[in-house]
Formats: structure tokens, sequence, C-alpha cells
């Protein structure tokens, strides 16, 4: 068997020492060939081999270095590299013909050809295929089974335990953001959220709905680029299509001269699968650099119908309402002029005149720092304008202001019958601070419970002198709704009048009526259980007599140390007629609830039998100051690691200091902002 060693002393014999050529090229040439045996060393030493082997190993050069070389063949002939055929591939071909195995010559794994990898050459910046406009999107979605409206993003630059944690909570992302860029990606409506100039209303919380939200993004037009509008006189052709001139809606076509495009031509291949070209027509091809014009064909075209696209992908909990074109320059966030949310509750026993009363006192221009979620990092201005608050009742038979509803304390005696009730607090402001509609509902409970009087308001507003935040607990997010976003001119019109369609909006209703319909039964059956309970169910009056003790005496228990609000601490029952009554008689519940009612002052609540011990807002441990919030940034703290203090003083830094502008700046950009709008 002919080892390597005698393979190379064998070539060295017949090609020069000077030779470009040496004997590993010529065992590599073999393998590629797939012929490694030794009756072929004199074929693979002929002139016509080593030129074939100099044309490939070129070839690679040039696919590495990006750089086209001239091979001088054994002849003097200048030939450039050919491409390389897929057939002669470096590793081993299976040959027809095998060969035994003391024919092959072993090749040592240092003698092997060197892979090698192709310098990637940088990407050059592609023009763009579609048009694209800025569309701002009317949609809504029910936040109950999503975290949140924001999607969480990477950050630019994080470090590699950050990164992780990144990258865990986008992989259990469940916002409302990510359902919407899946759909938007999808339907190849955007190429990327960066190249979106997305902005958004409004970011609700986890569980929070929204009726109105609104978002602002540039989105692919069905009108292609290079359309031209029809000339003018004798001219055929006229000026190129603009983004003012694109269709307003889907109901008005645009007249127009588009490109026509091509149809891809099929490859004409044989039977056995294999194409059949012709070669001088590629190269004739290849050697006209002319470029042909584009045909136009005149068109009508209407545009693409985003409402329906997008809601045949979205999830049935978030389904678009209408969209507007928008000027480049519109922001959903800053061109909004008013933002409506609405919190939905039950009226049960609530002092609706004095929750009111402390409403009306948040109206107008005032420091919110106590009934918000402060956040440093992000916020230094902490005054917001409240334009108007109200409370509404609704009903089966109406729906109307408190000023329309009989009170829950009033004295007509039917107050029951408002107990079951939907009521919804109205706040409608420019703008609204983290959390600042659920502390304020959370204030105007206690006041509606007898737990604090509405005067509580004003104290929280003075932030000279309570300049740290009570601590308390924040209303339960779920029945929070942002109802609506305004785009209101100076003449009192509407900026941004989003487009509807009937089909559309048909479909929406129909997916509304279906869930309502669904919750409606729902509470339809478990209000049968509570009134079959009034009726059916039976107690006596001596488990009656022994409840109404426990809870008094609890609540003596209470009132030895903190104020109990209006709760009742001694029996209001008529004592001439007690004694008449005999403890072993036998009561419906729903009797047994007016007399609990009448002689504690409750009923049955989805809090429980337990009432909590209330302390008053103003004898509560204080938060820190929003001074204090901001020295802890370069203070040292047990708590924080030192990355995440870096992170924290990057994003003050960030949010605060770079971006702090004069009122007089502040002024102007709103003023900008606020005349952007629809097209």
């Amino acid at each position: 068997m002919m080892d390597y060693a005698a393979a190379k002393e064998t070539v060295c014999n017949v090609i020069p020492g000077g030779d470009e050529i040496d004997a590993r090229d010529v065992i590599q040439y073999l393998l590629m060939r797939g012929k490694l045996r030794t009756k072929d060393l004199a074929e693979a030493m002929s002139t016509e081999a080593r030129n074939e082997f100099r044309l490939i190993k070129a070839e690679a050069e040039h696919q590495e270095s990006g750089e086209t070389k001239e091979v001088v063949a054994d002849d003097g002939v200048g030939m450039e590299p050919p491409a390389m055929n897929k057939s002669r591939s470096l590793e081993p071909a299976n040959d027809s013909c095998s060969a035994s195995q003391s024919d092959i010559i072993p090749l040592p794994v240092s003698s092997q050809l060197p892979q090698h990898q192709p310098q990637q050459q940088p990407q050059q910046q592609q023009q763009p295929q579609h048009r694209y406009r800025h569309v701002a999107l009317l949609f809504h979605y029910d936040g109950a089974s999503y975290s949140g409206f924001a999607q969480n993003l990477p950050p630019s630059s994080s470090t590699s335990t950050s990164a992780n944690t990144t990258s865990a909570s986008a992989t259990n992302d469940n916002s409302i953001e990510r359902s919407l860029f899946a759909a938007l990606t999808k339907s190849c409506l955007i190429s990327s959220r960066k190249e979106a100039n997305y902005s958004r209303a409004g970011r609700t919380d986890r569980g929070v709905s929204a009726w109105g939200q609104v978002v602002a993004l540039n989105l692919r037009s069905a009108v292609p680029l290079g359309a031209r509008l029809p000339g003018d006189g004798g001219e055929q052709y006229g000026r190129e299509v603009t983004e003012s001139d694109l269709p307003g809606g889907n109901d008005v076509p645009l007249d127009c001269w588009a490109p026509v495009r091509m149809k891809k031509k099929k490859n004409n291949k044989s039977k056995r699968g294999k194409e059949k070209s012709d070669p001088q027509s590629v190269i004739n091809n290849n050697d006209d650099t002319s470029q042909p014009k584009p045909l136009l064909k005149r068109r009508q075209i209407t545009e693409l119908s985003y409402t329906r696209i997008l809601n045949n992908i979205l999830p049935p909990t978030i389904r678009i309402l209408g969209w507007c074109p928008v000027t480049p320059s519109f922001s959903a966030r800053f061109s909004c002029s008013d933002r409506t949310y609405r919190y939905h509750f039950i009226r049960r026993n609530l002092n609706l005149s004095a929750m009111d009363e402390a409403l009306q006192k948040m109206v107008g221009r005032h420091d919110f720092r106590n009934l918000c979620k402060m956040n440093v990092e992000q916020v230094c201005n902490f005054e917001r304008v409240i334009k108007s608050a109200k409370i509404v009742v609704a009903t089966d038979a109406k729906r109307g202001s408190i000023d329309d509803a009989v009170s829950a304390n009033g004295d007509d005696g039917n107050h029951q019958y408002h107990y079951h009730d939907t009521c919804h607090f109205e706040i409608i402001g420019q703008a609204f601070l983290w959390h600042q509609i659920r502390c304020i509902v959370s204030v105007l409970f206690m006041v509606g419970k007898g737990l604090e009087s509405p005067d509580i308001v004003d104290h929280l507003l003075d932030v000279e002198t309570n300049p740290g935040k009570p601590s308390y607990p924040m209303a339960d997010e779920l029945p929070l709704v942002l109802h609506r976003c305004s785009y209101g001119g100076t003449d009192g019109g509407d900026r941004v009048p989003f487009r509807r369609s009937v089909r559309d909006l048909w479909r929406v209703a129909c997916d509304l009526e279906k869930r309502w319909e669904e919750m409606t039964l729902a509470a339809a059956r478990l209000r049968d259980g509570l009134d079959s309970l009034l009726i059916e169910a039976t107690v006596t009056r001596g488990d009656l007599e022994t409840y109404v003790r426990e809870v008094l005496e609890e609540r003596r228990k209470k009132s030895r140390r903190t104020s109990h609000g209006n709760l009742l601490l001694t029996d209001r029952r008529d004592e001439s007629t007690a004694g008449a009554r005999a403890t072993s008689s036998v009561i419906s519940w729903g009797d047994a609830l007016r007399e609990i009612d009448s002689r504690l002052g409750v009923r049955p609540t989805p809090e429980g039998q337990k009432e909590p011990l209330h302390i008053p807002l103003l004898q509560r441990s204080r938060g820190t100051t929003y001074e204090e919030k901001v020295a802890s940034l370069n203070a040292a703290s047990k708590d924080d690691s030192e990355e995440t203090k870096k992170r924290r003083r990057e994003r003050y830094e960030e949010n605060i200091v770079r971006k702090r502008k004069t009122t007089e700046e502040d002024q102007a950009f709103y003023d900008h902002m606020l005349s952007q709008g629809g097209r």
C-alpha cells in the first residue's frame, strides 16, 4: 500500500520543485474528484488537471478576499476564475467506481484543504419596496386577561444579568402591545417596530381595559411606489403621488397611474427535472445594463382595510374600531388633548353625596403626588389638571348623574332599592400620573364608607403641609377603563376623525354582544341565587340576636383603639317590642337582612363579614418625599445592589436631567403637538 510519503515522492519526481503546485495540491485535487488511487497520480499531474485545480483554488481565494484576481495557466493564457460547481465539493464525493482498500492513499489530517469562510460584505441599505403612511388606530381591549398594555422590550445596552432578566420577562410577556405587533407583522403592514414611528396615547396597567385607546404608526399602503396622478391637459402622466394624495378611507378610491407588477416566469424544466436554459441569452441579458422604465396602468386603488385585516388576526378580546391618516409628526401621546377614565363600582351603602363633594375638590390644577405612585426616575412635575369629574348612576331604567339619583343615605326609605345599582366615576384630564385614578378612587371609597370626611382631599393636595404620601392601598384595577382619548382642536372640532365601516363595526358589535350575553347570564344566575336565599332560606331569631351582640362587641373593642367611621356601636332596635319576640321563632333570610341593616347599618358585601380596622390617613405612616427619593439615587442602600442603583441613576439623568426644558419650551412643544392631527 502506497502511503502519503511515497505518493509525495512520486509526484515531486515529476513536478519541478519551483512549480506553484506541490504534491499536497495534487492529492487535494484527487480528493475533490473522489479519486485518491495510486493509478490516478499520473492524471493529476497533467497540465489540464493542474490548471483546473489552480482555477478552483483562485476562486476560493477570491471568495475569501472579495477581490478578483487574474489566473495564469501553464499555457500563459489569462482566465477569469469560473464559479465553483456545487458538485465539486471539498468533501470526498461518492464515486460510481469504488476503489479497493489497497488502492487508497491515506491522507493526513494536516494536508486537508482548508475550509475558506467567505468574508461577510457590509449590507447595502435596501430601497423601500412598499409605500408607508402614518396612521392612527382606534381600538379597544379587555385587559382582564393581559399583563398590561406596554410590551417588555429589551434595553439598548445592558449587562448580562439584566439581559437574562429581560429575556425571561419577554418570554412571559402577555401584553396587548405584543399581540398587536404580532398581528401587524403577520399581516406585513409593518417592516419592524423600530421603523414604525410608533406612539401610544396611554399606558394602562395589568387588568385595566380600554374602549378608546389610540396608537399611531407607519403602515403599508395599497398605493405602490412610483404611482403618478393623471396629467392635466394633454399630458398623460402628472406628478408622483405623495402621502397627502393617498385615500383617507376604504370607500374613496384613488385614480392614478400605477406600475404594473411583472409576473415571475416559471422555470422551464424537462421531465427529468433539469432546467433548460440558453447560456448565450443569459450573457446577453447580463451585458444589457440599461434598465427599462416600468409600465404604468390607469387604476382605481382603494386603501387597505386595516380594521378588517387586523381583526382577522387579533384575539377576540382586542378589536380595532377605526383608523385615520395623520401628519408625520403626529404623536398619539403628546397630540392628545383629553383622556377620559371611568371606574365602575356597585352603589351599595356608599354615601354618593359625600363622595361627589370630595371628587369636586380635585377638579382644577393640583399637585397629586399624594394621590399617585411617585416614579422620580421618569417624572419631576406632579401637577396635573382635571377638567371635569362626576359620579354617574346607571340602572336598567335610566342613566344619569348623581343629581338625578336618590342618595344612598337618603331619608326616603327607599334606598334599599338602589343597593345593587351600577355606578362609575368619570374623570377627564389631559394627562395623568402613574396609578393616579386608582389612588383617587381608593380615597373616595373611604369617604363613601364614612371612614374619612371629604376634607381629607384638601389635606392630601396640600403638599407643603403633607409632603409625604400616607400609606393606603389602591383600588382594584379590573373596573378601570380608559374610555376615550380625544384630539380636539382649538375650534372645538375633532382633529382626528376616525373612519369606521359598517361591516367592521357590525362584527365588533356581534363580538361584544356575545361576551355581554355570557356575562349577563352569569350575573343573572348569581342574582337568582341571592333572590332564592331571601325567600326560601330561614333563620331563628335567637341566632340573629347572637350575631348582632357579637358584631357590636367586636366594634366596641375596635373603637377603643381607633375611630371606626360611621359604624354603629349600639343596637338601634326598638326595645319596647324586643321582648315580645320569641327567640325560637323562625324568620326568612330577607327579613333577617332588613333587621340587621336597621340595627347595625350593614349588608352583605364582597369584603365579607370581617370589618377591617381603619386608621385615619393623616395618622398613618408617611412615605418618602420627592426630595428624599431623588437623594436616595446617589446614597448607599443596603437593599439595592450597585448595578440597580447605577441603572436608576442613568434613567433619572436620561429622563429628567437631560430632557429638562423651560416652561416656554414645554408650552411651544405642546402647542405644536396639539396642532397635529388627521389629514
